[in-house]
């Protein structure tokens, strides 16, 4: 049957963006995880929807306030990384051995250098989840599928974990970005041993 789709989708004169971005997500991730069920696409085919998969990831895109805020933590942190990438990646990461400093190289070089660990940092907001819970969308669980299959590690803040953050606890944002990203331990003083530990649910903030 999936066959039967590409092909009678590939003499498709006319098709909406929207549908070959379906498609290419359908074949990408097929192509990964059951490679004889798309065997028979066409080269061409794949490659036209390939071309327009870009060019709607190649649209200007807008960060939003919390996504700035993990932004500017990532500063504060001396992490350097670059905000909406073309995947409609929040933030992307590129670490070398030692966590090697990468600010002022072409992101391009960066992306294809197989040396370097690539990390998604994706923030995801009310609208990532089922109403009233905390189940991820299948549109965001597919977005992350298809990361992992280029080569990023996903490093998922959920909103009710970050929020629970007050904006000016700015040290606080940062372990707590470094439990999640794993990176190296942060002092801010020599008598700062403190360490950021998970806020229980029944609690809205800190200071409840």
């Amino acid at each position: 049957m999936l066959q039967e789709i590409f092909e009678l989708a590939s003499t498709s004169k006319f098709m909406q963006t929207e549908h070959a971005n379906q498609l290419w997500q359908a074949l990408f991730v097929l192509t990964h995880d059951c490679p004889e069920a798309v065997s028979e696409v066409s080269p061409t085919f794949k490659k036209w929807l390939k071309e327009k998969w870009r060019e709607e990831k190649a649209r200007t895109k807008t960060s939003s306030a919390r996504h700035k805020a993990l932004s500017e933590t990532l500063n504060f942190m001396g992490i350097p990384h670059f905000n909406e990438h073309d995947e409609d990646i929040d933030v992307a990461i590129i670490l070398g051995s030692g966590n090697s400093k990468v600010a002022g190289r072409r992101k391009t070089l960066l992306l294809n250098d197989e040396e370097r660990s690539k990390i998604a940092l994706e923030f995801d907001g009310p609208s990532h989840f089922v109403r009233g819970g905390r189940r991820p969308l299948g549109d965001t669980m597919l977005k992350y599928r298809l990361l992992k299959h280029q080569g990023w590690d996903v490093v998922r803040v959920p909103y009710y974990e970050f929020d629970k953050i007050p904006f000016w606890a700015s040290m606080e944002r940062q372990r707590y970005l470094q439990r999640v990203l794993k990176t190296r331990k942060i002092r801010f003083s020599e008598i700062d041993v403190s360490e950021y530990s998970k806020m229980p649910d029944n609690r809205k903030t800190r200071f409840d």
